[in-house]
C-alpha cells in the first residue's frame, strides 16, 4: 500500500479505462477545489493535473461512463446546496465546468452523495442524496446527437426544417439568424420531426438554428445552417442545406 498526502479529502473517484488512459478525482473540502489525476495502469501511482473551482465543501464525486467522445465527472457541495458538472478530457483528464450547460446545479438541501446511471436509451442519469431534506435528487442529460437539415420555400418565404435524434419529449423551437423564433414543432416516438415555420423569411441570406425543450430546460442553440438568398423575383424553388448537430447537455430536475 502507498499513501498520497493531500489535505481535506473529501471522496475519490476513479473513470473507467478509456483508449489506456485512467483517470481519477479528489475533492478537497477547505480549499473547495476538485484535483483531477492521471492514474498509472502497471503502478497505480497518481499523477496531479490542474485543479478545478468547486462549491462549498465539496464531497461525493463520480465518472461517468464515455458517450459520444464525452466524459462527464459531477460532485455536491454540501454547503451551498449545488452541484458541479465537469466535462474531462478523455485524453489528458483535465477538468472543465461547464457553466455554459448551466453548472452548478441546484440540489435539495446539503447534498452528500452523487452517482450516475449507465447510459439508458442515449439518456444519462445523475442523482444526489440530501441529508437535511431527506430525499434525493435525480437529473438527465440529454446525449442524442440532433441531425438538423432545412429548405427554404421561395414562393413563400418558409423554411421546412427535417431532422432526427430529438428526445421524445422535446419541444423544437426554429430561430431565424439567432434571434428571431419562426417555428415550432415536435418529434414522432423515434426522436424524428418535420415541421414548416410560420414566419417568412424575406430577401437576403439567412441561418437557421434550433433548439430544444425538455420540461423547464432548453438546450443552448444548434449549429447554424446558411439558408441561400432567394432570387428575385421570387421562384418556387429548394436550397438545400448542409446539416448541424445539437449535442447539448440539458439537466432537468424532478424526473
Amino acid at each position: 500500500m502507498s499513501s498520497l498526502p493531500l489535505a481535506n479529502i473529501r471522496s475519490v473517484g476513479y473513470s473507467a479505462l478509456i483508449n489506456g488512459n485512467l483517470f481519477a478525482a479528489v475533492s478537497q473540502s477547505t480549499s473547495n477545489t476538485v484535483t483531477p489525476f492521471q492514474v498509472n495502469t502497471s503502478t497505480g501511482a497518481f499523477t496531479a493535473l490542474t485543479s478545478a473551482a468547486t462549491g462549498s465543501f465539496p464531497v461525493s464525486i463520480a465518472f461517468s461512463q464515455l458517450v459520444n467522445n464525452t466524459l462527464l465527472s459531477g460532485l455536491v457541495n454540501t454547503n451551498d446546496n449545488t452541484i458541479n458538472i465537469y466535462s474531462v478530457d478523455p485524453s489528458t483528464g483535465l477538468f472543465t465546468n461547464l457553466t455554459a450547460a448551466g453548472s452548478p446545479f441546484s440540489a435539495d438541501s446539503a447534498p452528500v452523495g452523487f452517482a450516475f446511471s449507465p447510459l439508458t436509451n442515449q439518456r444519462l442519469f445523475f442523482a444526489t442524496s440530501n441529508i437535511s431534506s431527506n430525499d434525493i435528487s435525480v437529473y438527465k442529460v440529454i446525449y442524442s446527437p440532433l441531425l438538423l437539415s432545412a429548405h427554404i420555400n421561395c414562393a413563400t418565404g418558409l423554411v421546412t426544417i427535417t431532422g432526427s435524434g430529438a428526445d421524445t419529449s422535446a419541444i423544437i423551437t426554429a430561430f431565424a439568424d439567432g434571434v428571431t423564433q419562426i417555428g415550432t414543432g415536435s418529434p414522432d416516438i423515434a426522436g424524428n420531426f418535420n415541421f414548416s415555420t410560420s414566419v417568412p423569411l424575406i430577401g437576403g441570406s439567412h441561418t437557421v438554428t434550433v433548439t430544444q425543450t425538455i420540461g423547464s430546460c432548453t438546450t443552448e442553440q444548434s449549429n447554424s445552417i446558411a439558408l441561400s438568398s432567394c432570387a428575385s423575383p421570387l421562384v418556387l424553388s429548394t436550397s438545400t442545406l448542409t446539416q448541424a448537430i445539437i449535442n447539448k447537455y440539458c439537466p432537468l430536475l424532478s424526473i
